[in-house]
């Protein structure tokens, strides 16, 4: 199946995302934008995958739902370990089209019970490889993801984790955000399911001593068409973990 990004949405106006050209980048701002990330994430591939195949498997399933897909895709998993977004850059060939991928985060100050780390998390750190924060509060998905908007209009992919990382907050009937569902629809970009399996409890200790079997199922991609967006994005999170079943 091929997508076509210029697609309009049935039933859109020219408030869709893609029916609205977002100004270019300006070329200085574009190398840490775009660049950088390529570059950091082209550098960590073959050391991901080497290290998780260290002691242990990495399998994927599935890669046939994506190889055809043309433009932006949004890869949405489950979320137990700090690793998945890792993971999912992984799933994807080094230099392949959807390269580099961007992400969701939170804002710096939710990572503040993160020690040392919460040094790093957040800010230029995470912009640096892609990741940027939506903004809480606002009620207002344009508002909230509003980086996000614009990097799937300007043609990039993006990972999400609609249920957040917590595991006691993941499967079915756990809360799930909308904003999946919103970014979908607002820019007429499909999400393909990527079901992460081995990352819970998995820690430094297993990836380089103990033993961590890595299995990702690709799943086929799903085209938002309702603007109910805790619906929509309530499936996405149901096909996750089909399967499971």
């Amino acid at each position: 199946m091929k997508f076509d990004n210029t697609k309009e949405q049935e039933g859109g106006s020219s408030s869709s995302g893609h029916a609205m050209a977002s100004k270019r980048t300006p070329f200085f701002r574009s190398i840490f934008y775009s660049g950088l990330p390529y570059i950091l994430q082209a550098i960590a591939w073959p050391i991901a995958h080497t290290i998780f195949r260290l002691n242990g498997t990495f399998t994927v399933h599935g890669y046939e739902n994506i190889k055809d897909l043309k433009g932006p895709i949004i890869f949405a998993s489950n979320h137990y370990n700090e690793m998945d977004p890792v993971i999912q850059r992984a799933v994807i060939p080094m230099l392949s089209r959807p390269a580099p991928l961007f992400w969701v985060s939170r804002p710096r100050n939710h990572y503040t019970w993160k020690g040392w780390r919460s040094f790093l998390y957040g800010e230029w750190f995470f912009r640096a490889w892609g990741a940027y924060p939506a903004y809480k509060g606002s009620k207002d998905y344009k508002q909230s993801l509003q980086h996000h908007i614009k990097i799937l209009n300007d043609g990039y992919s993006m990972g999400i984790f609609p249920q957040g990382m917590n595991e006691k907050e993941q499967g079915r009937g756990a809360k799930v955000h909308g904003g999946v569902a919103f970014l979908s629809h607002f820019t007429n970009t499909p999400v393909v399911p990527v079901t992460i399996q081995g990352t819970l409890g998995l820690d430094a200790h297993k990836l380089f001593i103990g033993r961590s079997d890595l299995e990702i199922h690709i799943g086929k991609p799903i085209y938002v068409s309702s603007d109910n967006y805790q619906e929509e994005a309530k499936k996405v999170v149901d096909s996750l973990y089909t399967v499971l079943d």
